[in-house]
């Protein structure tokens, strides 16, 4: 099963983000099958808060895995 989420909107503080970093790891330790988190904008810490670092067309992905132990 393959499932993502993909955020290609504008974005401000005064607005829920998408995703937060506490909601994503529950679902994680769920077992969750979130294989890919998509911010079309790359806009580091706004409505996909996991979202840290920024890309190139040279490196266009990162991975961002919690540790569920």
């Amino acid at each position: 099963m393959f499932s993502w989420t993909e955020s290609c909107m504008y974005w401000e503080k005064r607005f829920p983000r998408l995703i937060s970093n506490e909601p994503l790891q529950e679902l994680m330790w769920k077992g969750c099958p979130l294989v890919g988190l998509c911010d079309i904008t790359c806009d580091i810490g706004d409505s996909l808060e996991s979202v840290n670092q920024t890309t190139s067309i040279d490196s266009h992905f990162f991975r961002f895995s919690y540790s569920v132990t």
